[in-house]
């Protein structure tokens, strides 16, 4: 925004200078209000959990080789979803061992790397395929149970209503019949283009495509207002699964994206 503002960059600048404390200062006041406690390192590792947990669960090594692996998952191995990296790196990944020894962890990562390269390549790109593959469904569709091959591919959702005194009355009973067949049964999902505005895929595509429309027009500075649209595409990568609510920040950033493609060519 700074350097597209050629006559007021002083008032750009004061602009952009409030905006960083805001971000800074907004999220350490909601920390501070409600004792929050820093999450373990251990949420940032869904990518080498991940890339682990297939090694053991679908790459051809010795009974020593599988033992090694599974010991760091509490010998859980067998629930790894190759979409989604809570099992891998959640309550089974031994966060403890890892605090004590954590170089332990990270050349024994390394050798599997160098020795299955493929299967590690695989866990990556299925671990982030709702971000690239507009075919994909696993962003659409609830978490269950896991009596299912895929753990997040289903519409099953089962609620024990006795475990808490909560009696949900509604008074719009249409409108919460509604909200349940899209949030629980994905209904948007039988609907030709409709389903593709609930695909984070298509997000990234338009990011790309607006990207590359920007540049073609020689219009770089107004494509470096989307460097932040860019982070938040590099972080998904390497996140615990694609998930619709995850493409939010994307998809609240498409008018903006729009504007600048659709009307730059007037006036900057």
């Amino acid at each position: 925004m700074f350097g597209l503002c050629k006559p007021g960059r002083r008032r750009a600048a004061l602009l952009a200078v409030c905006s960083a404390l805001l971000c800074v200062l907004l999220p350490k006041g909601l920390e501070t209000a409600l004792h929050a406690t820093q999450a373990p390192s251990s949420e940032m590792m869904s990518v080498p959990c991940q890339q682990l947990m297939r090694t053991a669960a679908r790459a051809e090594i010795s009974e020593e080789e599988y033992a090694e692996i599974s010991a760091w998952f509490s010998d859980a191995v067998a629930r790894y979803r190759p979409h989604c990296a809570d099992p891998a790196k959640g309550g089974n990944f031994d966060f403890a061992r890892y605090q004590a020894d954590p170089g332990a962890f990270w050349s024994m990562y390394l050798r599997y790397a160098k020795a299955h390269p493929r299967v590690y390549i695989e866990a990556f790109l299925e671990n982030c395929a709702g971000l690239w593959n507009p075919d994909d469904i696993s962003h659409s569709n609830s978490l269950g149970g896991e009596d299912y091959d895929f753990v997040y591919m289903n519409t099953a959702y089962t609620y024990d209503d006795g475990r808490y005194d909560i009696h949900p009355r509604s008074f719009l009973p249409g409108l919460k019949n509604a909200l349940y067949q899209f949030t629980h049964h994905s209904a948007q999902q039988k609907v030709p283009f409709l389903s593709q505005l609930f695909c984070p895929a298509t997000y990234s595509f338009a990011l790309l495509l607006g990207t590359l429309l920007l540049f073609c027009r020689r219009q770089r500075r107004l494509a470096l207002c989307l460097t932040p649209v860019w982070g938040i595409f590099l972080s998904l990568l390497f996140s615990a699964g694609i998930f619709v609510r995850y493409a939010y920040p994307m998809m609240a950033a498409m008018p903006v994206m729009l504007a600048l493609i659709l009307f730059s060519g007037k006036a900057e």
